[in-house]
């Protein structure tokens, strides 16, 4: 259908980074439709769905590759990594960045939005589009979308030291998360095979 992302054959799920394709393709088409965002079909999330565990099974590099390839391509770059969190695919490439989804980003004096997943988000669509007005490109356009992506990353491990995740009174100051977030950076690095530039970037 016009619009919309859809798999072309059952042989789809044949390989599993298809589904980081389709994410791409959803995110680099945000407003080629009459001004309307590409969406995907049921059928496409659910193929995603199913092949999500599979990635685990995937050369690192290859999926380095289309990380990189979709944040040069990506008009909104939440549209990407949301499709992969709604599919699963992001809990199994990277968890860490799966689970900002429960941490709180701060105090709400601070952050208006209701998860550090959702500021990550708005962070990252917000550097595409200064990105965009200074005419930024290539690999300094990418790099400097993971900066984005890895910012509040080392609120992961202080929110499970402090506990309290899934109460009614979760943690919600991370004093010293840049320094925190180091080895969630390489680690997420190690897991999606993306190079040193881009680790030192985050």
């Amino acid at each position: 259908a016009e619009g919309r992302i859809h798999p072309v054959s059952p042989a789809w799920t044949d390989d599993p980074l298809r589904a980081l394709r389709a994410a791409r393709y959803l995110a680099r088409y945000a407003e080629a439709l009459n001004g309307e965002p590409f969406t995907l079909t049921d059928e496409m999330r659910q193929m995603m769905q199913q092949v999500a565990s599979e990635l685990n099974l995937m050369s690192r590099d290859r999926i380095g590759e289309e990380l990189i390839k979709a944040m040069k391509q990506a008009v909104e770059p939440s549209r990407f990594w949301n499709a992969l969190q709604e599919t699963g695919v992001l809990a199994v490439i990277a968890p860490a960045l799966d689970r900002t989804r429960i941490i709180k980003p701060g105090p709400d004096k601070y952050h208006r939005e209701t998860s550090t997943f959702t500021h990550t988000m708005a962070v990252v669509d917000r550097m595409a589009e200064l990105c965009d007005e200074q005419g930024i490109t290539g690999m300094d356009r990418v790099r400097r979308l993971f900066m984005a992506l890895g910012h509040d990353l080392g609120k992961v491990p202080l929110a499970d030291e402090m506990g309290g995740l899934w109460s009614s009174d979760p943690p919600t100051r991370f004093g010293g998360h840049a320094e925190a977030g180091k080895d969630v950076v390489a680690e997420i690095c190690r897991q999606t095979g993306l190079p040193d530039h881009i680790k030192c970037a985050m």
